[in-house]
């Protein structure tokens, strides 16, 4: 084990020990001794994020049993209004309802429509630069990788991308609990899902795909970003029945999962699946997720 592995294991298990006796003292009616500790590990940057997590959950309430509504209501709110794990913000949102919250204050003031409108404005008005501040950090991130990794060429500007003003907007979904957003556009034969997830009191892009109006629903491999489909991948493509796309579809999305046998079983099967897969790993061959492109492409080339 390598010297900075161990003092990273030094640093989970110090702030462990800190959110543990910080809930201590929390149990045992002494919220004033509770707040150092839990405040420690929330502003540590160290460890999973899991334990900021609950270490600002226990803030929260140590705030509320020392009087403090509005300190307490911070950090609900935070909670709640973050692309955090469901579980989490749905405790959160619970909470901050029950100590009096303002439900005004867990949804942002701007829907995605109107979101969108201003993404298209600012195309329109060559100010693209603002664009980026639109997206999640971590789409952010996999444009840039992805950027690097094929070069300045291997795919479209932020704006083009983004460019969408004559697409029709076909279907919208909004989950205000779970903070994310669907809209669906249609722009001539191709349907666009742009997916949002809330960031505090605004929404932000997380992903955008792209599909043929009539067919499979997954990204075609001839509209993918900077895609191209091969002629012999295109008949079992269209002929994968619903079953076997949908079961394709979860596999890809398997291999971007954080769990190594995870990826390792759905490597293996897409390999059992053959054929079919392949126009599906295509489509995702500049996939945001690094993972699933790299995986994809050793697919395609390998036995």
């Amino acid at each position: 084990m390598s010297v900075a592995t161990n003092l990273t294991l030094t640093a989970i298990v110090a702030l462990a020990g800190r959110l543990t006796e910080a809930h201590r003292a929390l149990e045992a009616g002494r919220p004033e001794a509770a707040l150092p500790a839990l405040t420690e590990v929330i502003d540590s940057g160290e460890g999973p994020r899991e334990l900021a997590w609950a270490a600002r959950l226990l803030r929260a309430r140590a705030h509320r049993a020392r009087e403090d509504r509005k300190a307490a209501l911070e950090d609900l709110q935070w909670l709640a209004t973050r692309d955090l794990a469901p579980a989490v913000r749905r405790q959160a949102r619970e909470e901050y309802l029950a100590a009096g919250g303002d439900p005004k204050g867990l949804v942002p003031p701007d829907p995605p429509t109107v979101v969108w409108k201003r993404i298209q404005e600012w195309i329109g008005s060559d100010q693209a630069d603002r664009l980026s501040s639109c997206l999640t950090p971590a789409y952010l991130r996999s444009l840039e990788h992805l950027r690097r990794m094929l070069g300045e060429d291997g795919i479209p500007p932020l704006a083009d991308m983004l460019d969408q003003e004559e697409a029709e907007l076909v279907e919208q979904s909004v989950d205000e609990a779970g903070g994310t957003a669907r809209l669906l556009f249609r722009d001539e034969e191709m349907l666009y899902t742009v997916f949002w997830v809330q960031d505090g009191l605004r929404w932000l892009i997380a992903d955008i795909e792209g599909r043929p109006a009539e067919g499979p629903s997954v990204p075609d491999p001839a509209h993918a970003v900077g895609g191209s489909m091969r002629a012999d991948d295109a008949e079992p493509y269209a002929e994968a029945s619903p079953a076997l796309r949908a079961e394709i579809e979860s596999l890809i999305r398997q291999l971007g999962a954080s769990d190594p046998p995870a990826r390792a079983t759905a490597r293996k099967r897409l390999r059992e699946i053959g054929a079919p897969a392949r126009p599906f790993l295509q489509a995702r061959l500049r996939d945001p997720d690094p993972e699933i492109a790299e995986s994809a492409r050793e697919l395609l080339e390998g036995p």
